[in-house]
Formats: C-alpha cells, structure tokens, sequence
C-alpha cells in the first residue's frame, strides 16, 4: 500500500495551484445570466409573491456583483407590485437600505429603512429593520431618533420575541440620553424575554452588555465591569458584540481613572 500511495506523490507535485480555481469571468457571466433568467421568471409571473421572489433574487445576483444600483432598481420594484403582503415590501426596502450602506450612501440608506419601518408588517422585518436603523441612529449620535426606532419595535407585543434585541438598543439609548430608570424598565423586559438556558449564547451576551451599560449609567461602574466579563466568557461570542464589550470596559475604566485624578 505504500508503494502504491508514493507512486502517485510526483504527480501530485506537479498540479498547478490555480488549476481548477474558478474563472471570474466565467462566474461573472453565470450571475449576469441568472439575474436575467430571475427577470424573466419575474416578468412572467402572475401571483405577486413569485414575481417578489423572482426580482428578490436578480437582486441578489446583482448586489454578488457588486452593482449595487442594479440591485437597488429592482428591489424597489417589489413594493410597487400590485397585492404584495407588507413583509415582502418591507423586506424590499431593508435590503435597498443594505445595499446603500455597502455604497457608503448612509442618509439614502436612513430613508429606504424609514421605509422598511413604516411598512408596518408585523414580522421579523419590521422588528429587524428597526434594530439596524436604531443602530445606525447610535452610531451617529442620534440617540433621541434611536429610541424612537428602537421603541417601534421594542414596544409592540405583537412582534413576540422579534422585540428583544430592540429592547436592548432601546435602553442602551435611553442610557446615552440620562433617561436611567427608563433604561432600567427596559432591561428588565428583555431580561424577561430570554430564559436563563440562553444566556451562553450571543443573546446572552447582548443582554450582559446592556445589563453592563445600565449599571454604568446608574454609577455602578464595578458591577458593569463584572457583567462585562461575563459576556466575554460566552464561548463564541460573536466578535462584534465582543467588540462592544470591551470598549464599554474601556470607557467605564477611563471614567474610573479620571474620577481618581479629580480626588
């Protein structure tokens, strides 16, 4: 057996590295080819839902492509779809919003996911697409716009769980804003939400960093800190939310430090 497994070794030496890679062209022609196949199926169709799917994923070709404008056209197209349930709208326009902040188009991007909002589903995208506009409002400092994005969705019973990480955004923001007892009753709704069984998974660690970012609030700087460690010993913890923790760490223990200097 040996022998036999070593007689194929010079063979093996010499394959290319790039044989066998896919050609980008080629792959390229083949998304170009489906987009349009996709169109077709689109333009073919008779019930709202399949002509949706269908400009759902020559979308999606195009945004693999990166011609984000292409796909942002046809997504748009999906609202305008006489019939089409209010998910499929609002799942059209989250995906233009996504497309745009790809583009760096952010004020574009606010609108389309006002847009995706506004739809009013009642499902999943409408609680997801607060989330990330609330997001988006955090990052730029908008934390009275946050709290009202985040509050569509965190404040609508009828969205069940899809609320919990809306009501984590919402007191983060409620926080920022020195609104800390609003903050508070915010936690504990969606502390409420998650069973202790979850509490080792990435939800578990959102709910460690709010729970962290209220006692930091309120002045409980050594409780947050203890918090924040236990979210970073979730295991797999997605790196984001991890990134999240730390820099709160930091800003509490600089807070701390400048807190020692004044004494």
């Amino acid at each position: 057996m040996k022998k036999l497994f070593l007689s194929f070794l010079p063979g093996l030496l010499f394959i290319s590295p790039s044989e066998g890679a896919p050609d980008p062209a080629a792959r390229t022609a083949a998304r170009e080819k489906a987009a349009a196949v996709f169109l077709q199926k689109a333009e073919a169709a008779k019930k709202p839902v399949e002509i949706a799917g269908a400009l759902f994923k020559a979308a999606g070709e195009f945004k693999e492509l990166k011609r984000f404008d292409e796909a942002v056209f046809y997504l748009l197209k999906i609202p305008c779809v006489k019939g089409v349930p209010r998910h499929e709208s609002a799942c059209a326009f989250r995906a233009a919003a996504q497309c745009r902040m790809e583009q760096l188009r952010t004020s574009e991007a606010i609108e389309l996911y006002h847009r995706a909002c506004a739809c009013r589903s009642g499902k999943w995208s409408e609680a997801v697409s607060c989330r990330e506009l609330g997001e988006i409002y955090m990052d730029l400092g908008f934390f009275d716009k946050a709290v009202a994005v985040f509050a569509q969705a965190a404040d609508n019973p009828k969205l069940g769980g899809e609320r919990f990480s809306s009501l984590c955004g919402k007191a983060a923001a409620l926080v920022r804003l020195g609104r800390h007892s609003e903050a508070g009753e915010a936690f504990r709704q969606a502390a409420a939400m998650l069973p202790p069984e979850k509490r080792q998974s990435n939800a578990g660690g959102l709910l460690y960093l709010t729970e962290a970012d209220v006692l930091a609030g309120a002045g409980k700087t050594a409780s947050a800190l203890e918090i924040c460690k236990k979210a970073l010993a979730i295991p797999k913890v997605n790196w984001k939310l991890a990134r999240k923790v730390r820099l709160l760490m930091a800003d509490i223990s600089s807070g701390n430090k400048a807190k020692e200097k004044t004494k």
